[in-house]
């Protein structure tokens, strides 16, 4: 009834992911959350470890965890409709990488968010990169269409968004 919408973060300290066993945390933190939750809500994995570090995931291990956590909601009888986010150290120099990830529905940005050209330049450009086909860029004051664009084209968009 507040309008807001809860985020469920979870994730694995580094120990945890060196020992196997970041799944079993996983699955723990999400049987938790999910007790407690009625309604709509987002679900934000972020690795311990990463958040506020400036050390972050391979995009491997993303994808990896992404789809493991998509498993253990589908064990868990949770709609696959549930946006799940990535928010371990995103960044200008990553948002590509990570926007291409299956399963990564978007981003929930910590400290970036704090410096207003970091974060305009990774909603610019998860925006571009996480549907092409639908999306206008405004660089320089000028709008730029990316429908249908080779991705070299949308890269060198980006490109020139980083060099702002």
């Amino acid at each position: 009834k507040s309008g807001l919408t809860p985020i469920l973060c979870i994730g694995e300290k580094l120990d945890e992911r060196e020992s196997g066993n970041t799944n079993q945390v996983l699955r723990s933190q999400l049987e938790a959350g999910l007790a407690e939750v009625n309604g709509e809500y987002i679900i934000a994995y972020g690795p311990v470890w990463a958040i506020g570090t400036g050390k972050s995931a391979t995009s491997e291990m993303v994808a990896e965890t992404h789809a493991s956590i998509r498993n253990i909601l589908a064990e868990l009888n949770v709609s696959e409709n549930v946006s799940l986010l990535y928010g371990g150290s995103v960044s200008p120099q990553n948002t590509a990488e990570l926007a291409a990830v299956e399963n990564v529905d978007g981003f929930l940005i910590g400290g970036a968010s704090l410096d207003v050209e970091k974060f305009y330049s990774i909603s610019e450009a998860y925006k571009i990169l996480s549907n092409p086909k639908k999306r206008t860029v405004y660089l320089n004051n000028q709008k730029k269409s990316v429908a249908n664009k080779p991705k070299e084209y949308v890269e060198s968009l980006w490109d020139n968004l980083l060099r702002r």
